[in-house]
């Protein structure tokens, strides 16, 4: 479901606490939904709609992303089976860089130190990634691509996370994944993976709250008009003849009518908005990402 369509995106909101992450495995719910100040702050440069899209999940053209997809990994696989070149050369080397092989993982400081299993003599990269996302800000992607043995048949994967520095993609975090074990789950994401379902969930609540205010003041608005019939009413009873009261009660009589049309539309329009957010919610469960289900 995406609730970037044109009859959600006058009402969404980027309140405190839109925002999360969560790259591997999906943190607490309790961690989910706290606000990460350095994506909001940069999100929040762009335009109006703008930020909401990518934080709903909208893809970048799909120029751009060949653009990040590049050569990165090739050249890092190609250099890893001749030797000719050490592996940090490929890496951005900062306090986030990582290397995982399942066994092991490292940091900047030890990047070149572990063997990679399947960068092996007879291997081959698939220059086609099987998966690949460039963030909607731009300036990371993330893919997997897949490694086959001597025979053609896949030996394993690589998941990397990609970063553009200086005008070149680099590789920040980078897992190998042997042939039947689970690798990450890649998905569309903004600033950085996992920040898209959690905002996606915010923002479909948010909706819904808003439709259910407008359901509860239009009941609010019949039962006025009804209480202002009702004196009108009662002043007839003593007195039909009385030209306020009866100019009153008619002025009532089409005011919940009126309203009573509007709670119809609103009802209507509720329930979908309901719809979309229990969609949501069942994509957001199927992905591992923790669900309030009062919310």
């Amino acid at each position: 479901m995406v609730i970037a369509s044109l009859r959600h995106r006058v009402i969404f909101s980027l309140s405190a606490g839109v925002l999360a992450l969560g790259v591997v495995a999906p943190p607490p719910a309790s961690a989910q939904y706290v606000m990460v100040d350095v994506i909001a702050a940069t999100v929040a440069n762009a335009g109006g709609n703008a930020r909401h899209d990518c934080l709903m999940g909208a893809p970048r053209s799909e120029k751009k992303i060949l653009k990040a997809r590049g050569y990165a990994m090739q050249l890092y696989f190609e250099a890893m089976q001749s030797g000719a070149a050490p592996r940090s050369s490929f890496f951005v080397l900062d306090e986030e860089t990582r290397w995982d092989d399942g066994e092991q993982t490292v940091g900047e400081e030890e990047i070149d130190l572990p063997t990679d299993f399947l960068a092996r003599a007879d291997a081959t990269l698939t220059v086609k990634p099987q998966e690949f996302v460039r963030g909607g800000l731009g300036s990371n992607g993330q893919g997997r691509w897949q490694v086959l043995g001597a025979d053609g048949r896949p030996i394993g994967s690589y998941t990397a996370f990609l970063v553009r520095k200086s005008g070149q993609w680099k590789i920040r975090h980078l897992a190998l994944v042997r042939h039947g074990e689970e690798a990450e789950n890649i998905t569309q994401y903004c600033a950085e993976p996992g920040d898209v379902m959690p905002y996606r969930l915010r923002n479909a609540a948010y909706i819904v709250d808003y439709r259910e205010g407008r359901v509860e003041k239009a009941r609010a608005m019949i039962a006025e008009y009804q209480a202002e019939l009702a004196q009108a009413e009662a002043v007839l009873a003593d007195n039909p003849k009385n030209r306020t009261a009866r100019k009153s009660a008619k002025g009532a009589r089409n005011d919940i009518e009126r309203w009573q049309k509007k709670l119809a539309k609103r009802q209507a329009d509720l329930e979908i908005v309901l719809e979309d957010q229990r969609e949501v919610m069942a994509e957001a469960r199927a992905a591992g990402v923790s669900v309030d289900d009062e919310s």
